[in-house]
């Protein structure tokens, strides 16, 4: 009897064993999170969706000319993009999915980003040759016209074919005789005139259109077309100018201050003489490269290797300067209304430079080699430190960066060479440039046309997820029945779903969704914390217009409004009012002063009377946003 009990006892504890560990073996390991972003002026005014793979976010957005396209980005730079940028709660659904399930969307994802992006390369490439040879047809009727920008060239030139100044590089010389040591003496003639026999043979009727057979399965194939070959031909030609000349770089174009957070530190001295070093090694291959766009990477190493001899004899980091022509700016006026804005930027920039720097350092004691990424990343940090490092202390505009920004400062092409045959048929092959990329505009559209009700950045995402289920059978029976197994059922685009709260709601309901969560704007989260820290009644006094608040100060960006309504909703109808009256104000002034601002005011009037709108009937779209914010993660 007692070893019956004794085996029901360990039968039991083995039942129990086996089926943790069956439970254990069935729990999800990965999550899928469906991201809702509430409403707010500017873009995605009515709200955005994207999916989260743990920090990879995926999102459709209108990229104009009517189309949709599939972005890429971190979850950390999505979060603070709209929570504190644009002042959006994000609101998350969570999905628990296996393993295989995560990997099968998040694949399928990543795949038709890389063929949609390919697709468009081949777009650009078509709208470059139609837009070349129009500027090609006006320079030879002797009309004004657009001109050739040759990325890379504006470090050397100020016109891309006059210097500006007398400067010789002593290291560009040196880079000279290197390459005519090891290539011979004559190397650089010949390379040279291959180069200029090159640009003149060129004509679009060699080149073979990209195939009209488009398909969202298959990326197309790569695109090179006339006006890339003409551009890369062209900068082989200037960076081959410049190192016969040995000319140093374009005042201006680079950034070199005295300010003790850039000198070079014990030990650096020796890194950059070894990154001059590996660069130039690099450079003496590089030009003999058989690749025909081998002159960009020439150009930006010459353009390096001279800011590296300025370094080296400086004793402070020196840097190309990488910011785009047409970079946002932050006026000198609204710096000095807000110094806590000009600190907090030097502040950050100063903390990623010393992170690329110990990162460069570390990378160059293991090999001596030239660390292009982390050289890179040094150059993108090191732009934003002295930037924000200037404006702070010497006054100015400061430049805001769109991200990391590879030195690509372009130079305006004056004296444009027409390839003979182009020459002869400009207007021919004009014509056949622009049906090119107006029937490859048609194919485009089919596949990546928006549409407002049909095609929008939900519509997109459940499309999706629908393919990767199918798995190339076609039928939305197996999609279904695959989305009902991985996820919990299977969400179908009806009624108003295709509007992004309306698909959270659907989300939640359909989707075996475990957790949700709201990450807070910037606003709510620091309204949270004064709410603890102070009176309630003090704090919605202050914070609750934008005249007295300590959070907000206006960005240009937003319309005149001067009651916050997201953080109420009786008193909302009533701000709402108050609100259109300030629009209604700030456009009657906007009349007055159009001659003066270019319409700012009037246009920024005109948004706070339509956004005041939706507060009449309890529903808030306006929010105000920020120009800038520091990433304080303890405000969540």
């Amino acid at each position: 009897m007692r070893r019956h009990r004794a085996g029901l006892v360990l039968g039991s504890l083995l039942a129990a064993v086996l089926a943790a560990a069956a439970n254990v073996h069935a729990e999800p390991a990965r999550f899928i999170d469906y991201l809702y972003v509430e409403s707010n002026e500017g873009g995605s005014s009515g709200g955005h969706v994207a999916l989260r793979f743990e920090n990879r976010v995926f999102h459709f957005q209108y990229a104009g000319a009517g189309f949709l396209r599939v972005s890429r980005e971190s979850f950390e730079g999505f979060r603070r993009h709209y929570t504190l940028l644009e002042n959006r709660p994000i609101h998350l659904a969570r999905i628990p999915v296996t393993e295989e399930t995560f990997h099968l969307v998040h694949d399928f994802f990543t795949r038709r980003r890389v063929i949609q992006h390919q697709y468009f390369r081949v777009l650009e490439s078509l709208e470059g040759d139609r837009a070349l040879l129009e500027t090609l047809r006006a320079r030879a009727r002797g009309e004004r016209s657009l001109p050739v920008v040759l990325e890379g060239a504006g470090y050397f030139f100020d016109d891309a074919v006059s210097p500006v100044g007398s400067e010789t590089s002593a290291s560009v010389l040196a880079l000279r005789d290197r390459i005519a040591a090891a290539h011979g003496p004559d190397f650089l003639k010949h390379r040279l005139e291959d180069v200029r026999r090159e640009l003149e043979r060129l004509d679009l009727l060699d080149i073979e259109p990209p195939s009209l057979d488009v398909s969202a399965e298959r990326a197309p194939a790569p695109a090179y077309g006339f006006a890339q070959r003409y551009k890369d031909a062209l900068l082989a030609e200037r960076a081959l100018e410049v190192l016969h000349g040995g000319r140093g770089l374009r005042l201006g174009s680079y950034m070199e201050t005295s300010y003790a957070e850039v000198t070079l530190r014990d030990g650096e001295q020796e890194v950059v003489e070894n990154l001059a070093e590996a660069l130039a090694a690099s450079l003496v291959r590089l030009a003999r490269s058989e690749r025909p766009d081998w002159g960009s990477a020439f150009m930006i190493g010459l353009a390096r290797l001279a800011a590296l001899e300025k370094t080296s004899q400086s004793g402070s980091w020196v840097f190309l300067d990488a910011f785009v022509v047409d970079a946002s700016r932050l006026t000198q006026d609204r710096l000095a209304r807000r110094p806590e804005l000009s600190q907090a930027l030097v502040r950050e920039g100063h903390a990623d430079f010393e992170r690329a720097r110990a990162h460069l350092v570390l990378a160059q004691g293991t090999d001596t080699g030239f660390h292009e990424i982390a050289f890179a990343e040094l150059e993108a940090s090191g732009n934003r430190l002295v930037e924000a490092l200037r404006a702070a202390r010497d006054g100015g505009d400061l430049r805001l960066s769109r991200g990391r920004q590879p030195p690509a400062r372009g130079a305006r092409v004056t004296d444009l060479v027409i390839p003979a045959r182009v020459h002869e048929g400009l207007d021919e092959r004009l014509r056949l440039a622009l049906s090119r990329e107006t029937e490859y505009v048609a194919r485009l559209q089919g596949l990546y046309g928006y549409q407002l009700l049909t095609r929008n950045c939900v519509t997109e995402i459940f499309r999706e997820i629908d393919l990767a289920f199918a798995r190339g059978s076609g039928t939305s029976a197996v999609a279904r029945r695959e989305s009902q197994r991985r996820l919990g059922g299977h969400l179908e685009m009806k009624g108003l779903r295709f509007i992004p709260a309306v698909s959270a709601d659907a989300v939640a309901e359909t989707y075996a969704v475990s957790e949700r969560l709201a990450i807070p704007s910037y606003r709510q989260a620091r309204l949270a914390r004064f709410y603890r820290e102070e009176s309630p009644l003090r704090v919605f006094l202050r914070e609750s217009n934008t005249l007295t608040s300590t959070l907000y100060r206006r960005n240009p960006e937003d319309s005149y409004f001067l009651f916050f309504t997201d953080d109420t909703i009786v008193a909302r109808p009533l701000f709402g009012m108050l609100n259109m009256a300030t629009g209604l104000g700030a456009t009657l002034a906007g009349v007055a002063t159009l001659p003066f601002d270019g319409g700012k005011t009037l246009w920024a009037g005109l948004k706070g009377v339509v956004f005041s709108l939706p507060e009449l009937v309890f529903f808030n779209i306006r929010k105000g946003s920020f120009d800038h914010i520091e990433d304080d993660r303890r405000l969540e």
